[in-house]
């Protein structure tokens, strides 16, 4: 019996296995589950086995089986290709109506309520994911409104709580050497780090530097708290916010950019350090090079730049440190 040939639908242990894990919504579920699945096999079949890389297209067939036990209970996401049978849509729908992972922001929702089916463990998890994101909201407008820094520093914490748990789910609270790769392009982690960053080096608590976690936590708890809202004007402008989601994206993105200015300007006014600056920096680096949305906004701000230096009243050495400033942070 080989990897590809083991019988995954029928397995009991598997299943058990399978019925434990957290997925995040939008997460590569087809590349998680597999990973998953090497290790179920490595651990519990063939302890010669190699692990391997994933592939989409040697992933299908284990996939599928997975898909038809998970249509069956109705408690895991699609993990089918898009060239499946009507399992998949099926399966989708399930998914639809019965996620309970916490989403990666910023691009994914938050999930509903798990269902009761799941492990114990898993529903604490869901849980204290939900009170994080709701703590962050409410200690960054209570922040806001307010100004007291007791806020803004419990904010940091709830983000640090609420993206901590989505990564020890996906890794399942085992990090090694092989994984680091995996690790660093999870959005999870990034803003786990930007959350740290600021709990630990921040030096004038500001409202602009809580501005993504604020945004990204109000599209995580919209989705939770809508099916218990009955006071339509509150659905009206809810479903408005929706609308409007990738426009407060790429302002949460743009933020983050613009933090960097604060934290040098903070450098004149005692709000900042060297060291804050230098560890946001490779903070951004590590943004720019696995999100691409962060390209996309850098490059546009790139673009400005130049185009400024290039204006008939902008003195040319001015223009030169300008290039060279910016020929310094794009390395």
């Amino acid at each position: 019996m080989t990897f590809d040939t083991f019988d995954w639908e029928n397995d009991q242990g598997w299943k058990s296995y399978l019925n434990n894990l957290l997925i995040p919504v939008n997460a590569d579920s087809d590349a998680i589950l597999f990973k998953f699945k090497q290790k179920y096999y490595k651990n519990n079949v063939d302890s010669d086995y190699i692990i391997k890389e994933f592939k989409k297209s040697s992933s299908s067939s284990s996939s599928s089986s997975s898909t038809s036990n998970s249509s069956s209970t109705s408690q895991r996401p699609s993990t089918t290709s898009s060239s499946s049978s009507s399992n998949t849509s099926s399966t989708r729908q399930n998914t639809n109506s019965n996620s309970s992972r916490p989403s990666p922001a910023p691009s994914a929702s938050a999930p509903p309520p798990p269902p009761a089916t799941q492990s114990k463990f898993t529903k604490i998890l869901y849980i204290a994911w939900v009170v994080a994101q709701i703590s962050t909201f409410v200690f960054s407008l209570a922040f806001l409104i307010l100004g007291r820094p007791v806020f803004y520093y419990r904010a940091f914490l709830a983000g640090i709580i609420g993206y901590s748990i989505p990564l020890f789910q996906t890794f399942e609270g085992r990090f090694n050497r092989s994984q680091i790769d995996v690790i660093l392009k999870n959005e999870n982690t990034h803003f786990l780090g930007f959350c740290l960053i600021f709990y630990i080096l921040s030096g004038q608590p500001s409202i602009v530097n809580l501005a993504p976690n604020l945004i990204y936590s109000f599209f995580h708890i919209v989705p939770i708290a809508r099916p218990y809202i009955r006071i339509p004007f509150v659905l009206k402008y809810l479903d408005l916010a929706q609308t409007k989601k990738q426009t407060a994206i790429q302002l949460a993105v743009s933020t983050e950019a613009m933090i960097m200015l604060g934290l040098i300007f903070g450098l004149f006014t005692g709000g900042s350090s060297i060291i804050i600056i230098f560890v946001y920096y490779k903070f951004l680096k590590l943004r720019y090079n696995t999100n691409n949305l962060s390209q996309l906004i850098w490059n546009e701000y790139g673009n400005r730049v130049e185009e400024l230096t290039r204006k008939p009243w902008m003195p040319s050495m001015v223009s030169n440190i300008i290039l060279k400033i910016k020929a310094f942070v794009s390395r």
